[in-house]
């Protein structure tokens, strides 16, 4: 089955996966579907965490955006700081991969996590991490002909894309 856009690939593994749609997708990514039928928002970023994914979840709303600036520029938005998402970002030079912000009321999807929001509220689970992919006994040799494989498949699906889209 061929798809012209990625929303549309996109759209046919949430409809086939549900919830665990993130899992069978490759490349770098931010997905946000709402689900009329469920009314639920759910939202999954890459596993590697290449492309942002910031929310506000307030007692009356949910906000998302792929930059924090974007939430920032809202003036309902809390300002009150976080000291610890202050810490992370500057002994890490801005590359820790936590929920945390240096805004308390701004937090950040990390990479290989999943959110749904509904009636009950905010869910947030991780889908994938390196350390569960080591866990299961992959050899070393295995892990890099798994990544060669996986980074193939993803460029040559990019490019086939380019290619139908030219």
């Amino acid at each position: 089955m061929r798809f012209s856009h990625d929303p549309e690939l996109v759209l046919r593994a949430y409809q086939t996966w549900k919830l665990n749609c993130p899992q069978h997708l490759l490349g770098e990514y931010v997905l946000v579907i709402w689900d009329p039928k469920q009314q639920r928002l759910m939202m999954a970023r890459d596993h590697a965490g290449i492309r942002p994914l910031f929310y506000s979840h307030l007692a009356n709303s949910f906000r998302f955006a792929t930059g924090a600036n974007q939430l920032l520029s809202t003036p309902d938005l809390p300002r009150k700081a976080d000291i610890t998402g202050i810490l992370d970002f500057w002994l890490s030079w801005g590359s820790a991969d936590t929920s945390r912000t240096p805004c308390a009321s701004l937090k950040r999807l990390p990479a290989g996590h999943a959110l749904t929001v509904d009636e009950r509220g905010v869910n947030i689970w991780r889908y994938w991490s390196l350390e569960d992919a080591l866990a299961k006994g992959v050899s070393q040799a295995d892990l890099v002909e798994a990544c060669s494989d996986a980074l193939q498949k993803a460029i040559r699906d990019r490019l086939e894309g380019y290619e139908r889209a030219g």
